[in-house]
């Protein structure tokens, strides 16, 4: 199956995707393209490495609704996905990734993830130590 993408990156947007570093960070003002392209880098991760689980990673389940989730929805397509669980925000690849939208406000939620990444939107709004236990779920090179 081919799905056309209507994504012409930044040339920071660009670089940052080629970049090997093991961590990454988009950083800018409003409408610099942050949201955008993080939804990229996290698609991006999961078409690259089959039976992959990622997480994109909001603060309280409202600011992450109403904001890079309702941004994901509309910038990709629904046809890219082989299955669609929107109660738990799971989609699903056809290389069977999936890509999880969760709120984080308790170290009890993610107690059980094997991951092979995770993306935080506003990570400001993060205690330190929510990172480093992230990294700790991590199972899955890629």
């Amino acid at each position: 199956m081919r799905v056309e993408l209507n994504y012409d990156p930044l040339p920071s947007q660009k670089y940052l995707h080629k970049s090997s570093a093991i961590f990454k960070a988009y950083f800018g003002g409003f409408g610099s393209g942050k949201s955008k392209w993080l939804i990229y880098e996290a698609l991006f991760e999961s078409m690259e490495t089959p039976n992959n689980r990622g997480l994109i990673i909001r603060r309280t389940q409202p600011e992450l609704k109403g904001t890079i989730y309702r941004d994901f929805m509309e910038e990709i397509p629904d046809k890219m996905f082989e299955d669609e669980n929107k109660t738990e925000l799971i989609y699903t690849l056809p290389n069977k990734s999936t890509i999880q939208f969760i709120s984080f406000d308790s170290l009890s939620k993610i107690a059980s993830y094997n991951l092979g990444w995770f993306a935080i939107d506003q990570a400001e709004e993060f205690p330190e130590d929510y990172f480093w236990a992230l990294l700790t779920r991590i199972r899955k090179a890629g």
